[in-house]
């Protein structure tokens, strides 16, 4: 349920009819929503190890895509090296989100992103 909410993106209701047809049960929302809260617990350790890693990067890409959460409008921002990539999605785009993420604000290498003016990233 986890994996195809989460990761293939599937919204309830078609979970929901899929565990129905192939193994016959019956499940509510509740156990979808609980089930995703509780794997959530387990990317706390692998988060960490990827800031930590981009942290000790001597080059950090940093970008940001407009989306909409919740049918308002919130920003995705993401640190990426070629090897690790960190998202955060906030309710407003530039330097309090990016700085928000935890790692700029610590971070000593070269910053690389498009410099947009609109972005606020300095």
């Amino acid at each position: 349920m986890v994996y195809l909410n989460i990761h293939q993106q599937v919204p309830y209701d078609r979970i929901q009819e899929f565990t129905k047809d192939i193994i016959g049960l019956s499940i509510s929302d509740g156990l979808i929503s609980s089930s995703v809260e509780r794997c959530s617990g387990n990317i706390e350790k692998p988060l960490e190890q990827i800031k930590g890693a981009l942290l000790k990067s001597e080059v950090l890409h940093a970008d940001e895509i407009r989306m909409r959460c919740e049918k308002k409008i919130h920003w995705m921002h993401s640190l990426s090296t070629k090897e690790f990539t960190y998202y955060d999605v906030h309710a407003k785009r530039g330097n309090e989100a990016m700085n928000a993420m935890g790692i700029l604000p610590r971070y000593k290498g070269t910053l690389v992103h498009d410099r947009w003016v609109g972005s606020g990233i300095r």
